[in-house]
């Protein structure tokens, strides 16, 4: 049995689904490689949730994949870490629970109302209608890929909207050129006193 050492790595991690609804499960996984490239098995892994730092350990499989499942009662985007020895062998991820009152993003120029490659060749827009989750000093953000996001701060519940996203300006050539698997908003809310600082979450279907 292999022990983890200074030659293993994540080399990756994922979330499958990249989202889902409160109640649902998501699974987290740490992919731990040596420096050959490959698989090893028998490594603690070691999961930390970011808001409240709890952890727990998983074992590498003989794919070198250690595995972490994540649920949520509410709608949520919940940050994991994943590392081996020390920081240096961290990787993050998200769990996405989102809120099905929350109405989706949609892309008023596609074909289909999916995001897809051809949307993004033709310089797609992404539009954000009010909700009535939303309240004054909440700052919606729009995430591409679980990555990179946009994000701007209500003050009027009539002027700020519709918020209309241009991708092509928004965010640069390396990442809007790559189909995105799952895009979604979140809604922070702007102080938090007690409880998860995500109000509600909702999906852009994207096309697979």
């Amino acid at each position: 049995m292999n022990t983890a050492t200074a030659t293993n790595t994540i080399a990756a991690i994922t979330a499958e689904p990249l989202n889902t609804r409160p109640g649902d499960t998501i699974i987290l996984t740490a992919t731990v490689l040596d420096d050959a490239g490959l698989p090893v098995s028998g490594v603690t892994v070691t999961w930390v949730e970011q808001r409240t730092q709890v952890k727990t350990e998983a074992t590498t499989d003989s794919s070198g994949q250690a595995t972490q499942q994540v649920t949520s009662d509410t709608p949520a985007v919940i940050v994991y870490a994943a590392f081996i020895d020390d920081v240096s062998t961290a990787a993050l991820t998200e769990a996405c629970f989102y809120d099905a009152n929350v109405p989706p993003v949609y892309v008023p120029n596609g074909m289909d109302g999916e995001l897809d490659k051809y949307d993004i060749a033709q310089q797609v827009q992404v539009v954000i209608d009010a909700f009535s989750a939303i309240r004054l000093r909440d700052k919606v953000v729009f995430w591409w890929d679980n990555i990179h996001r946009y994000s701007t701060e209500i003050h009027s519940l009539t002027d700020d909207f519709p918020i209309v996203i241009d991708i092509t300006d928004t965010f640069p050539p390396p990442v809007w050129q790559m189909e995105p698997t799952s895009c979604f908003i979140s809604t922070m809310i702007k102080k938090v006193t007690e409880g998860h600082p995500f109000r509600g979450v909702s999906p852009l279907p994207v096309a697979g």
